[in-house]
């Protein structure tokens, strides 16, 4: 289980420009594989995870699942994976682990998750910022549940070590209740209706060092974009509604 480091650059590509920039990728990459992610945000009932994104979005911290639905919406696996990630500036250092949807449930609550933490602090990068404190500082009683839901089509392409991904189609839902504690996953439930739709699509180009697309991306901005915190953004009404995170999410 050990952890990757990467660099990480994101852009923001408009509608009328994604289709395009899908043709310049597979004329240079080659045919990207394709599937639909569906991802669910967790946080501590303090919503220490959420005022840390909210604080400064270049250095934070997510824990979220991952399932995957190929050919149509049929399960590439059963199996869901169990991501934390942090956000170092420009580069990321992820660990993850695949468990079965009741096995999640039972990490999440465990010492599973503190076991992915404690692996992250070992990390010399890790060691060097404040997400050091806050790996080491979150107890392991404390109770995580799923604050949002995203889902979006990715196209995925791979050359010479260079990982390029294009998120289409992303939408923000409330979690569905229950989600893993009775052995239930995001596939199996019905999702309710979407709290909001990015209208752009995130393209990332993920690798171990700078990369050049060559004039590839035409006119889409590079930014500091998470999916966890547009959702923590975009939600703090909904958020507060739920009971979750109050002095937190009353704080811009």
């Amino acid at each position: 289980m050990a952890a990757v480091i990467r660099m990480e650059t994101k852009y923001l590509v408009a509608p009328a420009e994604r289709d395009e920039l899908l043709s310049r990728l597979v004329n240079r990459m080659g045919p990207p594989s394709e599937c639909r992610i569906l991802s669910a945000y967790f946080d501590g009932t303090m919503g220490r995870l959420s005022r840390l994104a909210l604080e400064d979005p270049r250095f934070h911290m997510t824990i979220r699942s991952r399932e995957y639905e190929v050919n149509g919406g049929s399960r590439s696996s059963s199996s869901v994976w169990l991501e934390v990630k942090l956000r170092i500036g420009e580069r990321c250092v992820k660990i993850r682990r695949e468990f079965a949807p009741r096995a999640l449930g039972r990490a999440l609550s465990g010492g599973d998750l503190q076991g992915f933490l404690a692996e992250l602090a070992r990390e010399s990068l890790v060691r060097e910022t404040r997400l050091y404190s806050e790996l080491r500082g979150f107890p392991g009683s404390t109770e995580v549940a799923p604050v949002g839901v995203t889902g979006y089509r990715r196209a995925a392409f791979e050359e010479g070590g260079v990982r390029v991904t294009l998120d289409m189609d992303l939408s923000f839902y409330p979690p569905p209740s229950g989600l893993y504690q009775d052995g239930s996953d995001l596939r199996s439930a019905k999702l309710p209706e979407a709290w909001f739709t990015e209208p752009q699509s995130i393209l990332e180009v993920k690798s171990e060092g700078p990369v050049s697309l060559n004039g590839m991306i035409g006119t889409s901005a590079n930014v500091d974009y998470s999916k966890f915190v547009r959702l923590v953004r975009e939600c703090r009404e909904r958020l507060l509604l739920r009971g979750k995170h109050a002095d937190l999410l009353r704080r811009d």
